[in-house]
């Protein structure tokens, strides 16, 4: 949202509120401003992934694999800890096998499962974006000092406790 349509929609939204008095208007406006804070957030995220070819959910998938033993899991276990279907997996899976970061291998405890791995070429494109992304990360929070990092992560779980998923 632009600069503009954020101070449109911030007016609009003044106004709308005023209809309803018993609606803790403070909390609406913070999470609405959390809201664009974390859209912002995503929009730049997903065009630094673009300037390596790759999606967000992609890298995800990667940055999962990695951190299994092996590098390894099966796509449903993968579907499951990205929170998309199967259907979407396969086709991340696919996307990834062609630029060869994953493989599929056989499932050793299934005979009609397959599992996805992450390979060489898969790490190196990790070790290629890692760097950026935790430049544009702390680029996110870099005028904030250690207490209010402290403060903001301590709300920002206490929000996700009041049962966020």
């Amino acid at each position: 949202m632009s600069e503009l349509n954020t101070v449109k929609f911030a007016t609009i939204f003044n106004e709308l509120i005023k209809e309803f008095p018993n609606v803790p208007h403070d909390a609406i406006e913070a999470a609405l401003e959390f809201k664009m804070v974390a859209s912002k957030m995503q929009l730049e995220r997903e065009e630094m992934f673009q300037n390596f070819g790759i999606t967000p959910g992609r890298f995800h998938l990667l940055m999962i694999l990695k951190g299994e033993d092996g590098y390894i899991l099966s796509p449903s276990e993968l579907a499951k800890r990205t929170n998309v279907t199967r259907a979407t997996m396969t086709q991340f899976v696919d996307a990834l096998e062609r630029e060869e970061y994953v493989k599929r291998t056989d499932d050793p405890k299934d005979r009609r499962g397959m599992l996805v791995q992450l390979t060489d070429k898969g790490i190196a494109k990790l070790k290629e974006i890692l760097p950026h992304y935790f430049k544009k990360m702390t680029e996110f929070t870099g005028d904030l000092s250690a207490e209010e990092l402290e403060t903001l992560l301590r709300l920002m779980k206490k929000i996700q406790s009041n049962g966020l998923n």
